[in-house]
């Protein structure tokens, strides 16, 4: 498989790619990489009440209230975390242009179905622009979610100067000599090329 992507995801999506109802992720762009790829997901801080989730029979199950936390033992927060992974086996245009893949099965309408949106909701996310699906397959949601400092950039790194190209977490190590930090301390806006620390 090639580069991992950690994308970051609104609570209220998560809630939906966890219970298996949303099986495709609407973005503007995607990666060079081309599919299959491991896909990371961060469960963003939301607009609403911290979301716990867990797991009970083999459904996934959600809710906002902190109550569910003393009833369900199972039961975790998950804004600011990675809570999972899946793999993006395709990519495929949602809006319908003259020279999009209009005899693919995924294609325009199944996708916005598949993605939890509305024709309305695409065009105005969209601005008149491409709107690509991201196909969700093989997903797994961990039992304990993982920080984000627990992740790392993936950095081009010059050796014969040294130094990593266009890295944004430069920093000084003990020596005062500049160095590359690439764990995350915030997530990405949309998506970025990522890989787990080890």
């Amino acid at each position: 498989m090639s580069k991992a992507v950690l994308m970051s995801i609104h609570p209220e999506w998560c809630e939906l790619i966890a219970s298996g109802r949303k099986t495709i992720e609407a973005r503007k762009t995607y990666p060079k990489e081309k599919p299959p790829f491991k896909v990371y997901i961060y469960s963003t801080l939301g607009t609403s009440a911290i979301t716990f989730l867990w797991e009970k029979d083999g459904k996934v199950f959600t809710s906002p209230s902190a109550d569910v936390a003393k009833e369900e033992p199972a039961a975790h927060p998950i804004n600011c975390k990675v809570i999972g992974e899946f793999v993006c086996d395709g990519i495929y245009r949602v809006l319908d242009h003259p020279d999009a893949f209009a005899g693919h099965p995924l294609f325009h309408t199944k996708a916005i179905e598949d993605a939890c949106l509305t024709n309305d909701e695409v065009e105005k996310y969209s601005g008149g622009k491409d709107v690509f699906g991201w196909h969700i397959s093989d997903l797994v949601i961990y039992d304990h979610p993982k920080e984000l400092g627990e992740f790392l950039h993936f950095c081009e790194y010059d050796f014969d100067e040294v130094k990593c190209i266009g890295c944004k977490n430069m920093s000084y190590n003990d020596l005062g000599q500049e160095a590359c930090d690439r764990r995350f301390t915030r997530p990405p806006q949309s998506w970025c090329y990522a890989e787990v620390l080890e």
